[in-house]
């Protein structure tokens, strides 16, 4: 009886023991998961949905996006990592260069709407935004607020543009740093489709960035 009793202690002990640990290891799978706020998006929202204006949006679109690009890849290439075969960027590194460069990504987006002709105001700001599900290549993003670069031409009612600016799946050509994005550029990469599943967190943070 004793004997029995000790094992019994012994076996409710063990049981508790890898209670304990597979807790631990599911709260630390979870403290790596992605969520909304590991990524930027980037959002162009054309005046109207005149077929001129939704050919603007693109034009600012580009010239917009070929200026991140070259700054960027300046940054990411000064700090690339010979050993690791990659040139790597970081969020924090992404969303610095944007709050540091709202003024200039302006006055790019402006060059173009008045080179093509047109007077409208051109506005940016980095902010929280509530994109609908969205489809890049083999990656599907689900709805949900985001953290968003803004350019809005005009009235800025017209038909918008999305991408997503970190990771940068539409500018430089640099992979995260952080290992928690390596399943999504595995899924970027590969012929199966795939569709991220994010926590989601409050953005009321950020828009104290605009003030």
């Amino acid at each position: 009886m004793k004997f029995q009793r000790r094992t019994m202690a012994m076996a409710a002990l063990a049981m508790a023991a890898v209670a304990v640990y597979t807790g631990q290891s599911l709260g630390a799978q979870n403290q790596q998961q992605l969520t909304n706020r590991d990524f930027i998006r980037f959002h162009v929202i054309a005046n109207s949905d005149d077929p001129a204006d939704q050919a603007l949006k693109l034009k600012v679109r580009d010239g917009v996006l070929a200026m991140i690009d070259r700054e960027l890849t300046e940054l990411t290439v000064a700090q690339a990592r010979p050993e690791a075969g990659r040139v790597e960027l970081t969020l924090e590194q992404s969303r610095r260069y944007v709050q540091e460069h709202l003024d200039e990504i302006a006055d790019t987006a402006q060059k173009i709407v008045r080179t093509n002709g047109y007077d409208y105001r051109v506005k940016a700001n980095l902010g929280p935004r509530h994109i609908p599900e969205k489809t890049y290549g083999n990656v599907t993003f689900p709805e949900g607020e985001y953290e968003a670069l803004n350019i809005v031409i005009g009235d800025g009612s017209g038909q918008n543009w999305w991408c997503v600016l970190f990771p940068p799946l539409c500018t430089v050509g640099a992979r995260p740093a952080d290992p928690r994005y390596d399943t999504l550029w595995e899924a970027v990469d590969g012929e199966e489709p795939a569709k991220l599943q994010l926590k989601f967190k409050t953005l009321e943070y950020l828009e104290q960035l605009e003030m």
